[in-house]
């Protein structure tokens, strides 16, 4: 049966308690997302056989360790999701481009997007064959805290965030696959 999931990176305690604490707090004004604070490593995308992509990943990293990252800033996305940007290494860089490959061998149905922002010839290309523009060299870690109901409330949203003591350095020891749409967690795999 087909599913829809998403491979992403999973803060560890304290930050991931403490997004969602935030997100408590910004009911007033913004949406919350339907899945836990998250790296996003391979966005959604549609596969039948999410077990054969399972056990392929967790191969291929299987020799990985916990990963410690660094929170460059908060920014505004476009489109009002309001993120901590994420230092990218290699080691990152690694995990996302393996999943973006790997599961790109698993994909049963692929999905259309149609796209507001100006793509360069490649990013066209990317999405003929993995559905988004984002991955590999144009790859922008970040963690997605909320998104405004009114952009207006963005300046406002800021000020908020700067009163939490968020920390500069967190690990992640948990790769998931999430289920999109069941709203779940499908499988973690410990790095």
């Amino acid at each position: 049966m087909e599913g829809m999931y998403a491979l992403v990176l999973l803060p560890d305690e304290p930050l991931g308690n403490l997004i969602s604490r935030m997100r408590d707090d910004f009911t007033d004004i913004t949406e919350l997302p339907s899945i836990p604070p998250h790296i996003t490593l391979r966005e959604d995308f549609f596969s039948e056989n999410i077990s054969g992509f399972i056990k392929e990943y967790q191969g291929e990293i299987s020799k990985s360790k916990p990963l410690k990252l660094n929170i460059k800033g908060v920014e505004v996305f476009q489109r009002g999701h309001v993120v901590f940007i994420i230092q990218n290494n290699d080691y990152l860089q690694m995990l996302h481009e393996k999943a973006v490959k790997i599961s790109q061998k698993y994909v049963s149905t692929p999905r259309i997007i149609n796209f507001e922002c100006e793509l360069n010839n490649e990013q066209k290309e990317m999405i003929k064959k993995y559905q988004l523009p984002f991955y590999f060299k144009y790859y922008r870690p970040h963690m997605t805290i909320v998104k405004l109901n009114d952009f207006k409330d963005k300046e406002r949203i800021l000020k908020l965030i700067n009163k939490y003591s968020v920390p500069k350095e967190f690990e992640v020891s948990n790769v998931c696959v999430y289920d999109k749409l069941k709203h779940k967690i499908h499988r973690l795999i410990k790095l």
